[in-house]
């Protein structure tokens, strides 16, 4: 399966303290915001749709994510970071070899839905 990667943070809580442990995670899902397992239009490979991954002590983190342009269907992800008061927000991965800062993917207020 192909994957890009994302890069993200570093995530800090209100103070501006890196935020270490925490749980971010990626959700595959359609237009409707329901989620979903796709196929790779290209590969034929199945793709399932939940990553996620844990902040290092810098509040950094990296994941390979499904590009959403290989897909049979309209899809992005939903991003959920596990802390109080942040609400998940909407992504979609274009396909590249360079790897994509998380915030370049998302527009002010998320994304609609596709």
């Amino acid at each position: 399966m192909i994957t890009r990667q994302v890069n993200g943070g570093p995530l800090v809580d209100p103070e501006g303290n890196p935020l270490s442990g925490v749980r971010v995670s990626f959700e595959l899902i359609d237009c409707a915001g329901n989620p979903m397992v796709e196929v790779d239009s290209f590969s034929g490979d199945v793709i399932s749709g939940y990553v996620s991954v844990i902040t290092d002590a810098g509040g950094l983190f990296v994941v390979g994510l499904w590009p959403n342009s290989r897909g049979v269907s309209p899809t992005q992800y939903r991003c959920t970071i596990g802390q109080p008061n942040v609400s998940p927000f909407l992504i979609q991965v274009p396909e590249s070899s360079n790897p994509l800062a998380i915030f370049d993917a998302m527009s002010a207020g998320g994304l609609p839905p596709c």
